[in-house]
């Protein structure tokens, strides 16, 4: 319960650049920890959490960015005279 009410905590105030140091720092303290498994369980449980949200965060990320190319590309084959539909007069 503590975990997952930290990782709420840390989704809201932590900008992208700052979640991607936090990763390199678990990471780091995961390789020095890895001698004692009652150190390297909360090093991990916590690297766990930070990258599901640097996964959600990077699955929005790009689905803004389809979605931008979509309603562009959709918007140039209405505006190009050559591909507009016929109409019949």
């Amino acid at each position: 319960m503590a975990w997952n009410m930290r990782a709420v905590a840390f989704s809201l105030i932590v900008p992208t650049r700052r979640l991607e140091d936090r990763i390199r720092q678990l990471c780091a303290d995961a390789v020095a920890a890895s001698a004692s498994a009652s150190d390297l369980e909360p090093v991990i449980t916590e690297l766990k959490i930070v990258l599901h949200e640097h996964t959600k965060r990077l699955r929005k990320l790009a689905a803004s960015k389809v979605a931008l190319a979509m309603d562009l590309s959709a918007r140039d084959r209405i505006d190009h005279p050559r591909i507009r539909p016929k109409t019949s007069e």
